[in-house]
C-alpha cells in the first residue's frame, strides 16, 4: 500500500491519535484538525456557518442516514438528534419503539424541549398509528391537544386588510368527492363569526337526541329533528317556552309582517298584566 508505506516512511507525525486520517496531494495524509474520532464518537468541529455533513446524490438515487436499535422493551428509546446550546442540551427528537417486541415493527416519534436545563419533557408525540398528540403520548383521535391546566387552540390570520378570515373546517369524503364539510370561521373584516354546516346543523346533548336543530331551509327545531315551522319546540312532557326581562322590565314578544314588522305585540309589564297591542293602539 504505497499510502501506507508513505507514513511509515516518512518524518511525519500525527500527535493527535483521535485525529480521522484523510488522504492528502499524492500519497501524503494528513490528520484532520476538525474531525475526530476516539473510538466512541465521530465528531466534526465546525469553524464557520455552513459547514455542515453533506450526503449528496450525483445521479438519480436518493440518500439515506439510517438508525438501527436492538432495543428489547416496548417504549424503549431508539435513536435520538440532540440539540444542544453550548453543551446545554435544550430539545431532541427521539424514535420509541412500540408494543410488539416480538417482530420489533412499530414505533413512535417523540418531539421534546427544555425551558431550562434539567426539564426537558415531550412535547409532541407521532404515534405508530398515525395520530399526533400534542401535551398526550397516547393520542385518542387523530390529533389531540391535552394540558393540565386547559388548553386552546387557535387560528389566527394576520392581515390587516380585507378579507382576513380565521376558522377550522371540518370534511367528510361523501362518495369521494368530500362534498359534505362544517366550518367555524370568524371574518375579521366583518366582525362575524359563523358556524356554518353544509346540510344541517345538530346539536345533542348527553340526555337527548336533539337539543338544537337548524334545517338546510332554515327551520329551527328545539327537542326536535324534522322542524314543521320556522321554530319549532318539542317536548316529551309539556312544552314550555318563556321570555324574562332580566332587569324588571317589560317582556315582550313582537308580531309582524315585512311590509309591517311592528304590526303588534304581547306584553307582559312590571305590573304583573299580560297586554295585547297592536300597531294601531
Amino acid at each position: 500500500n504505497p499510502m501506507l508505506r508513505s507514513l511509515v516512511g516518512s518524518e511525519m507525525c500525527i500527535r493527535d491519535s483521535n485525529r480521522v486520517i484523510t488522504g492528502g496531494s499524492g500519497v501524503n495524509l494528513n490528520g484532520e484538525a476538525n474531525l475526530t474520532f476516539n473510538g466512541s464518537n465521530l465528531q466534526f468541529n465546525t469553524t464557520a456557518n455552513g459547514n455542515a455533513v453533506i450526503l449528496k446524490s450525483t445521479g438519480n438515487h436518493y440518500t439515506k442516514l439510517s438508525f438501527d436499535s436492538n432495543n428489547t422493551s416496548a417504549g424503549g428509546e431508539l435513536a435520538y438528534i440532540d440539540f444542544s446550546w453550548d453543551g446545554d442540551k435544550v430539545a431532541d427528537i427521539h424514535a420509541v419503539a412500540g408494543s410488539d417486541t416480538t417482530n420489533k415493527d412499530d414505533g413512535h416519534l417523540v418531539f421534546r424541549t427544555s425551558p431550562q436545563q434539567g426539564n426537558i419533557g415531550e412535547r409532541l408525540r407521532i404515534t405508530s398509528a398515525g395520530d399526533v398528540g400534542i401535551g398526550s403520548a397516547i393520542p385518542q383521535t387523530k390529533f389531540e391537544v391535552s394540558s393540565a391546566t386547559g388548553t386552546r387552540i387557535r387560528a389566527r390570520h394576520t392581515n390587516t386588510g380585507s378579507g382576513r378570515d380565521a376558522g377550522f373546517d371540518i370534511w367528510s369524503d361523501d362518495s369521494g368527492t368530500f362534498a359534505a364539510r362544517a366550518s367555524l370561521v370568524h371574518s375579521g373584516s366583518s366582525g362575524r363569526t359563523t358556524l356554518y354546516a353544509q346540510n344541517r346543523f345538530n346539536i345533542h346533548s348527553d340526555q337527548t337526541d336533539t337539543s338544537l336543530y337548524i334545517a338546510r331551509d332554515g327551520k329551527v327545531g328545539i327537542g326536535t329533528d324534522n322542524p314543521q315551522r320556522l321554530l319549532h319546540l318539542k317536548s316529551t312532557g309539556d312544552a314550555l317556552a318563556r321570555i324574562t326581562s332580566a332587569d324588571g322590565n317589560a317582556a315582550y314578544l313582537e308580531l309582524g309582517d315585512v311590509s309591517d314588522p311592528d304590526g303588534g305585540k304581547i306584553v307582559y309589564d312590571t305590573g304583573s298584566n299580560l297586554e295585547f297591542y297592536t300597531a294601531s293602539s
